[in-house]
């Protein structure tokens, strides 16, 4: 039977925009757990109230110079999940990609990236984040399929301040 409302139902009658957020949170959390054990320190989902321009995620003990947008997906990002099991960096476009488990050993900017195809979809989660991004903070994308690993992506042109503010966080 058709909802008069335009709310689709999802499973056990909760909306499907409920079950969005849900799994948004749910993600968000997952994130800040990964980069926390890769970087030696605690992060948290941060309030999101209203589309407030504020990072998914940042470090509990105060702020750190990135803005972490965080993206969990049905199958959009299947050619670069593969490409990160396969090479340790990949590049698409004007975007660095590795795998959350590569991240410090990219943080010695020592690798030499793997070309890949762009992901538009990851575009997109980058556009969002450099939009959302406060003066000054460096705009980084966390972003995984279903059950594939997290995937942490940045732009070409903030390597060298993404590697600043990620080793000042680990300190």
């Amino acid at each position: 039977m058709n909802d008069p409302s335009g709310v689709g139902a999802g499973a056990r009658g909760r909306s499907t925009g409920a079950r969005s957020r849900r799994k948004g949170a749910v993600g968000e959390a997952e994130a800040a757990a990964a980069l926390g054990a890769v970087l030696g320190k605690p992060w948290r989902r941060t309030a999101q109230r209203w589309g407030k321009a504020k990072a998914d995620i940042e470090p509990c003990d105060g702020g750190v110079g990135v803005h972490v947008e965080v993206k969990r997906v049905g199958s959009l990002l299947k050619r670069w999940s593969c490409a990160v099991k396969e090479h340790p960096l990949i590049l698409g476009g004007e975007l660095y990609c590795c795998s959350i488990d590569n991240l410090v050993l990219m943080l010695d900017q020592v690798e030499i990236p793997r070309v890949c195809a762009k992901s538009s979809t990851v575009m997109r989660y980058m556009a969002q984040a450099v939009r959302d991004a406060e003066d000054g903070l460096v705009p980084m994308v966390m972003c995984r399929m279903d059950q594939g690993p997290w995937l942490v992506c940045w732009r070409y042109d903030d390597d060298d301040r993404l590697t600043a503010a990620l080793r000042e966080a680990m300190k």
